[in-house]
């Protein structure tokens, strides 16, 4: 594991600064902090190839957050429509 760390830097380190800028750009765009909330930001018009791993996140909370049955007993409907 510390030959592929020593690997990994060593090619960083041979990036030239546009490509370097590049990749701390999409860092900072799919970094987790507040929820993805620099990737909700992008504008979402076709053609893009959404992130899967925030989808899935957002069906996982959904599921998760809302329950099964109201307060009354019955089957929450508008938990489906989500």
């Amino acid at each position: 594991m510390i030959r592929q760390w020593r690997l990994l830097t060593t090619s960083l380190q041979s990036l030239s600064p546009k490509w370097i800028e590049r990749f701390e750009k999409l860092r900072e765009v799919f970094s987790q902090d507040e929820s993805y909330a620099h990737y909700r930001l992008l504008p979402m018009e076709p053609p893009c190839i959404p992130f899967i791993g925030v989808a899935l996140k957002d069906l996982v909370y959904a599921c998760e957050a809302n329950s099964d049955y109201t307060d009354t007993e019955t089957i929450n409907f508008p938990k489906l429509r989500l």
